[in-house]
């Protein structure tokens, strides 16, 4: 096509890396050179009509712009209430007008000396959510489309009430435009292949247990460090099933309440414990984790000037290079010296909160 051939490649490398706004830039720059003089009607036409026609030139589109909704939203909403605020994180709730079973949740805060490539481990592994996330009782990863793009099954269970259901959710690396990992995402029905929707461990449905609908979720990860990112996420929920006020208090102060806390503390447990088994997972995925993240994550340290992050689970993998003259980073603030001993003392705690048992016995008095 006139050597647009190579600029439309170029389209497809970067979606394959999940850089959607880049992707979407290298199109707009396509349509402004067919635009020239020196292009011929017929070059025009045959180039139109492939990007009009390519699924994943059209679904870039569709996830660029979504993307870049996330990262410029900004909330004018003044109906927001607060559910909780502990750990620095606040959780913020409102019910929806248009939907009475439905409530808008948004959680944000700062996570502090907690290193970028363990909290995407924890965040991506998603069939290991069950150990640490509270009250989910079930978590798989049913089908995995290329590096950032999952369908997960997640069940989440308190006393008397149950729900589940099937994510599918893909991440956007804005990193070099913006210093933001964006993760949007929504349930779905079913898996569109009958062959995954087979493994997918729905339960039956009854008076104690029913499908919830997740309708939007999104994540914003910012950057600000190489141990320290700012994350918010917003999602509309659909529980399917009347919400009294004390139920939403009961799950935003409990569940959503807590949720980034969780998400530190097994940060915390991936860096030290090179035997856990995100660890494990990080040494067995070289793929994902050594190939792809590592490299992201490494450059992106390079271009801010930021001293190079050693990753324990990677063993020599994860050590920086030599070539940047960059050492192995401790966090200054964190006493690493007893951590181990930190998180065996705090398991039996953390395995009472995600059962519910202590939590629920205080809540029903």
């Amino acid at each position: 096509m006139d050597g647009f051939d190579e600029k439309i490649q170029e389209i497809l490398k970067l979606v394959v890396t999940c850089r959607y706004l880049a992707a979407r830039k290298e199109y707009n720059d396509i349509l402004s050179a067919l635009e020239e003089p020196v292009v011929s009607a017929a070059v025009r036409e045959a180039v139109t009509l492939y990007l009009e026609k390519d699924d994943t030139v059209q679904t870039m589109l569709k996830r660029a712009a979504l993307i870049e909704r996330s990262i410029h939203f900004v909330d004018t909403s003044d109906d927001w209430i607060l559910g909780a605020d502990m750990f620095g994180i606040q959780t913020h709730y409102r019910k929806c007008e248009d939907d009475e079973n439905a409530i808008v949740v948004k959680i944000e805060g700062k996570l502090d000396d907690l290193p970028l490539f363990e909290q995407m481990a924890v965040l991506h592994e998603i069939d290991l959510y069950k150990e640490w996330a509270p009250f989910c009782t079930s978590s798989v990863m049913v089908d995995k489309i290329g590096n950032a793009e999952l369908f997960g099954y997640l069940c989440v269970g308190l006393p008397m009430f149950s729900r589940d259901f099937l994510m599918h959710a893909y991440a956007g690396d804005c990193m070099q435009e913006f210093g933001k990992v964006v993760i949007l995402g929504h349930s779905v029905e079913k898996h569109p292949d009958d062959s995954k929707e087979k493994s997918v461990p729905w339960k039956s449905c009854g008076w104690l247990h029913k499908r919830m609908h997740v309708q939007d979720m999104e994540a914003v990860v910012e950057a600000l460090s190489p141990n320290t990112a700012q994350m918010k996420i917003i999602c509309r929920v659909d529980l399917n099933a009347p919400l009294p006020h004390t139920l939403i208090n009961f799950l935003i102060r409990k569940l959503a309440g807590v949720i980034l806390y969780m998400i530190q503390r097994q940060t915390v447990k991936v860096q030290h414990d090179d035997q856990c088994n995100h660890a494990q997972r990080i040494r067995s995925n070289h793929a994902f984790y050594r190939d792809w993240l590592l490299p992201k994550l490494r450059h992106y340290c390079d271009v801010k000037g930021w001293l190079q992050p050693t990753i324990k689970a990677l063993g020599t993998d994860g050590l920086p290079s030599l070539s940047t003259g960059a050492l192995p980073v401790v966090p200054p603030t964190m006493d690493t010296s007893n951590v181990e001993t930190e998180i065996e003392v705090e398991n039996e705690e953390e395995e009472l909160l995600s059962s519910g048992e202590v939590v629920l016995s205080s809540e029903l008095d």
